[in-house]
């Protein structure tokens, strides 16, 4: 019975389109399912950078968020666009941006540890990186000023 099988399969077709309509795509389910709930994100974010200066243990987040350090890294890395390192990285660059020009230290140094840098040569780095000056090019500013 050719007939019967066309209209089984015409059926099955209908339901699908009528499914797919109203449910929401499969890739949006994959891409929720492979970023942190927002609420998570938020939480983990908000610990970076409370503990930006003294260090952030990545592998202490992640079992907070009962994920491997593996897993997370890529939930996390799905969720902002970068890893959980460069994260800080930027955030540790962006306060440094604020600090240097302010006149607030005497030093590049202490600004480097002001932000969690281990000296002046590794916010120098994160720096060349992220804005292509070195820090002294900033701190400058504030002298000409």
């Amino acid at each position: 019975m050719p007939g019967r099988r066309c209209v089984v399969h015409e059926g099955a077709t209908l339901a699908q389109h009528v499914v797919a309509a109203h449910v929401a795509p499969r890739e949006n389910v994959r891409t929720l399912r492979r970023s942190l709930p927002p609420s998570a994100f938020a939480w983990v974010t908000q610990q970076i950078e409370h503990r930006m200066v003294e260090g952030v243990d990545f592998a202490e987040l992640a079992r907070a968020a009962r994920l491997s350090r593996a897993h997370f890294t890529r939930m996390f890395k799905h969720s902002a666009g970068c890893t959980p390192e460069d994260y800080l990285n930027a955030l540790r660059v962006e306060k440094a941006l604020q600090f240097l020009p302010s006149g607030d230290f005497r030093s590049i140094t202490e600004v480097a540890h002001a932000v969690g840098c281990y000296d002046h040569s590794h916010l120098g780095k994160l720096m060349r990186k992220k804005c292509e000056l070195p820090p002294s090019a900033y701190f400058r500013r504030k002298t000409e000023q």
